[in-house]
């Protein structure tokens, strides 16, 4: 799994080696690519602004709870939960990502706030990984309305920029 793992974000991953000129040359559809492999750039609006009134704070302690609401049947059988978890896990900033993100914040972006000390932090003192704590209901659980799924804990504003992966959970 650890060699499959290295493959994965070799050719799947955000290309290291692109300058942000050399993306503004691709295609739209190449483009769109490269945006969603750079985990700095992917959250919403919402939580981008939201970390802009954060200021200074973003780094206090913040928690993140993930709760089914109601279905069609009553209830619900988890599933997706270990790979959501894992696509989390898995990712690593690098300089060339927070580079590329802040050119692309400042050049594309419709959102003005962009934090790069929150990610400076990331990969100076976690060694590009994300300093969070999940605990999840295992794949096949029984879950009941107001039953949570997710408990996500760390800085709150890194738990913040990660909350649409754990949408996906409900919306792939």
């Amino acid at each position: 799994p650890e060699r499959e793992r290295e493959l994965s974000q070799r050719y799947l991953g955000f290309p290291e080696d692109l300058s942000f000129n050399e993306f503004r040359l691709l295609s739209p559809e190449i483009r769109r690519q490269v945006i969603l492999r750079n985990p700095i750039i992917q959250t919403d609006s919402y939580n981008r602004t939201m970390e802009h009134l954060a200021g200074e704070d973003w780094d206090k302690e913040g928690v993140y709870v993930l709760q089914f609401r109601k279905g069609r049947f009553g209830y619900l059988i988890a599933a997706g939960i270990r790979d959501a978890v894992q696509s989390i896990a898995d990712i690593r900033i690098t300089q060339p990502q927070l580079d590329f993100a802040r050119d692309y914040f400042q050049h594309v972006s419709g959102v003005p706030y962009f934090n790069p000390e929150k990610w400076e932090s990331v990969i100076q003192n976690h060694d590009g990984r994300i300093p969070i704590a999940i605990h999840g209901v295992k794949d096949g659980t029984a879950v009941l309305p107001g039953d949570p799924i997710l408990r996500v804990e760390g800085p709150n504003e890194l738990v913040a920029h990660f909350e649409p992966y754990f949408h996906r959970i409900f919306y792939p």
